[in-house]
């Protein structure tokens, strides 16, 4: 198990660090301050954030935990791992994953690589689909399609309600910033503080 976790940590640091890489890349071709050209403010501040967020971090984050949950599972009731009925929740769990961290990558890449306010209102969204509505579709609808109920534990419930708690905030970001107005092409450059 040692150089398993070993392996799963070099995975995890290669993909953060090729994702970092490709953040800086999109964000320097676009920087007027590097480059010369007039324009829009770079991507900076909280925005730069919620593009890591919705490009590496949260993916990333998301994947540990749906491991660490699978893993719990199988190790709580160990004859899980031999159950058909498991096995496809586990494989159509991980393709709806992958199926919203795409959708969260594309948002981001388009805050980062985007000028204009569609690119924002993609994210926005896309926020809400990775948010509450990925949670509802992994802990409500895949259990009702595979194992033909849903579960009424409180625990999802509040899962649900706890993520769309990230989704309001940044939904609200990106209504209210400055930076995200003068980023987008909503204001002119000098009415947003460095």
């Amino acid at each position: 198990m040692g150089s398993l976790s070993i392996w799963h940590l070099l995975v995890v640091l290669l993909v953060m660090g090729l994702g970092a890489y490709v953040i800086y890349r999109a964000i320097k071709t676009r920087n007027p301050i590097l480059d010369g050209s007039a324009g829009p403010l770079p991507v900076g501040g909280w925005l730069i954030l919620l593009v890591a967020g919705l490009t590496v971090l949260g993916p990333l984050v998301a994947a540990g935990q749906m491991s660490q949950s699978f893993f719990t599972v199988e190790s709580d009731n160990p004859n899980f791992a031999a159950l058909d009925v498991w096995q496809r929740y586990k494989s159509a769990a991980w393709w709806t994953f992958i199926g919203f961290s795409a959708l969260s990558f594309y948002a981001g890449w388009g805050l980062a690589k985007g000028r204009t306010m569609a690119v924002v209102t993609r994210a926005k969204i896309v926020l809400w689909l990775i948010g509450p509505v990925e949670s509802i579709a992994l802990t409500m609808l895949l259990p009702l399609l595979i194992f033909g109920r849903v579960p009424t534990e409180p625990e999802v419930f509040v899962g649900i309600l706890q993520s769309c708690i990230p989704a309001a905030v940044w939904t609200a970001y990106l209504f209210r910033s400055k930076r995200v107005r003068a980023t987008y092409g909503l204001t002119p450059k000098v009415e947003v503080a460095a």
